[in-house]
């Protein structure tokens, strides 16, 4: 069975941010189902992170989108279809920062670096990851299958 590692984008309509995935609907609930399914506890904090970024632009929505998130994140600390990986460790950091020239975001060289170190296939939309070894979307990997 292989082991994946998603990136947070995945995690994004859990927490009620829709980001147009194709398919997303359809193919992510069979990854859950037919593969074991990580994710970087960092997906947690950057997905936080936006949240508050849209608030700042949308204010009326605040407590919408803050309920949003702790609902989310409840529904993915209980679905035991998703594996914590460490956030980080030596390893991970090292690997990370071989990638600094080359990937600006510090959660997606992490989120690399955690599937490299671990040997996780990576699933990501991130152009700048895709052309990274053992990195897919989630479509491209369906259609491999």
């Amino acid at each position: 069975m292989n082991k994946i590692l998603i990136d947070t984008v995945y995690l994004y309509p859990i927490f009620g941010i829709d980001v147009g995935i194709e398919k997303y609907n359809e193919l992510f609930p069979k990854l859950l189902d037919s593969y074991e399914v990580y994710y970087n506890p960092i997906s947690l904090i950057e997905s936080k992170l936006l949240l508050f970024k849209l608030i700042k632009k949308d204010k009326n929505n605040k407590n919408r989108y803050l309920e949003a998130y702790l609902k989310g994140l409840r529904v993915i600390l209980r679905d035991k279809r998703l594996k914590q990986t460490l956030i980080t460790n030596s390893e991970i950091e090292e690997e990370s920062d071989k990638l600094i020239d080359v990937i600006n975001n510090y959660f997606r060289r992490i989120i690399y670096a955690t599937a490299k170190v671990n040997k996780l296939v990576l699933l990501t939309e991130s152009k700048n990851l895709l052309n990274q070894e053992n990195v897919q979307s989630l479509i491209n990997f369906f259609m491999n299958k």
